[in-house]
Formats: structure tokens, C-alpha cells, sequence
């Protein structure tokens, strides 16, 4: 009974739509930071020498307190969602615009090479005048 009522409290804990995030770290150093906490929270559940429900929800409180403790907060997905369209919407939208630039690119480089061809052809235009004029 007592193994039921752990997993109900887990699955309840891994259910509610939230995950974990932080400003500046990864997800692999999530799953050590998880490692870690899970580790400290069994350890501190040990020292009470109970195996009940309640032992099993202080180690949920005493796992996220850590994983708070180290920086990382629930979000919830619908957010990230959010979060996740904003970007690519930023992304697609920096995509256009590199592409404006590469065109404009373009077009400037061949303006520069007919600028040098149309100097190329005024100054053998001019050695040509100077030929064919009278000495």
C-alpha cells in the first residue's frame, strides 16, 4: 500500500504540466543537477526513518527545494510553447532579413564592377581621344 501511494504522489508530481528551466544552464546539467538533488532528498528522507506517504512528499519537497536552491524554476509548458513560437517567429523574421542584406549584397557588387568597367572604358576612352588628336 505504502509503494501505491509513492507512485500515485510521483505520478502526480510529473504530471502537472510544468518543467524545469534555468537561465543559463543546460538541460544535461538538469538530469546532474536531478541526480544530485534526488540523491540529497533520499538521503535526508533516510534520516527520518519512516517509509510513508508522508516521507515520500517531504523527498518531493526536499528534491525541488534543492533543484530551486540551484537555480532552476518550473515553467509551464503552454509557456515555453509560447516562448518557442515567439522565437521562431524572431527567427524566420532575422532569416528575411539576411536575406534582404545578401541581395543587396549582390546587386551592390555588381554596381561596383560596372562602376570599374565604366572607369576602365572612360580612361581608354580618353587615351584614344589623345591618339587621335592633332600633334
Amino acid at each position: 500500500m505504502k509503494l501505491f501511494w509513492f507512485l500515485v504522489i510521483l505520478v502526480l508530481a510529473g504530471c502537472g504540466g510544468n518543467h524545469w528551466v534555468h537561465s543559463s544552464r543546460t538541460q544535461v546539467q538538469l538530469k546532474e543537477d536531478q541526480a544530485q538533488c534526488r540523491n540529497q532528498s533520499g538521503q535526508a528522507s533516510l534520516a527520518t526513518g519512516a517509509d510513508t506517504v508522508m516521507a515520500a512528499a517531504f523527498r518531493q519537497q526536499s528534491y525541488e527545494e534543492c533543484l530551486l536552491e540551484k537555480g532552476w524554476y518550473t515553467q509551464e509548458f503552454s509557456d515555453t510553447r509560447t516562448s518557442k513560437m515567439a522565437q521562431n517567429r524572431t527567427i524566420a523574421e532575422q532569416n528575411q532579413r539576411i536575406q534582404e542584406l545578401e541581395a543587396a549584397l549582390a546587386l551592390e557588387r555588381t554596381l561596383s564592377e560596372q562602376a570599374r568597367q565604366i572607369l576602365k572604358l572612360e580612361a581608354e576612352l580618353e587615351e584614344y581621344r589623345k591618339a587621335q588628336s592633332p600633334r
